[in-house]
């Protein structure tokens, strides 16, 4: 829409005249334009392309237990703060990770 993201502003400066006591006044409107837009390494791993490795969990029983403590071991220890993003598939989660270094010390815990 046109009239969306726009920031209309009313300036006004003023200042005295040197050697007057004369003040000038002048106004004028300001119209800005707000755009979207990311930080590149947002952008980069919204992309997907800021991700350099990915550790995957998978579990194929019929129950989920060891899943389940292992999740909130995962939760408890905070191993899952380095991660930039995690996807749930039927047999487990992805975890990608923007520093090779950080999924190696997730996959050794």
């Amino acid at each position: 829409e046109e009239h969306s993201m726009r920031l209309k502003l009313k300036l006004t400066v003023q200042a005295e005249v040197l050697g007057t006591s004369a003040i000038l006044q002048q106004s004028c409107v300001v119209e800005f334009t707000i755009k979207g837009q990311q930080c590149p390494e947002c952008n980069a791993q919204f992309n997907n392309l800021g991700t350099k490795a990915t550790v995957q969990v998978r579990q194929r029983v019929g129950h989920k237990r060891t899943f389940f403590y292992l999740e909130q071991l995962i939760l408890k220890k905070r191993m899952h703060e380095r991660a930039t993003k995690i996807d749930q598939f039927r047999d487990g989660l992805d975890f990608f990770f923007k520093e090779r270094n950080d999924a190696v010390r997730f996959a050794t815990f």
